[in-house]
């Protein structure tokens, strides 16, 4: 059992470990933007996405495994605008 909490801004993981992301966006028709995924509000090497290069109006999504320490927070940051 993986022992986690949700808080304000993420998933906050307890005991360090290997640890499997998967991340999931609908991208609206008109929007445009970055989404990445944050440990501890840092980005995550390999998970910033622009939605100007990704299908509008579809989905995004990817998994990943990431070596996090103790107490970690994990978020999806998503800065967007509507054209």
């Amino acid at each position: 059992m993986v022992n986690t909490v949700f808080v304000n801004n993420g998933i906050q993981v307890i005991p360090a470990g290997v640890y499997f992301i998967h991340y999931e966006l609908n991208v609206d028709a008109n929007q445009f933007g970055t989404l990445s995924i944050t440990q501890n509000g840092v980005a995550i090497r390999g998970t910033t996405i622009n939605f100007a290069t990704a299908t509008q109006g579809s989905v995004i999504s990817g998994s990943m495994l990431a070596q996090l320490a103790a107490n970690t927070i994990i978020a999806v940051a998503n800065i967007s605008e509507k054209l």
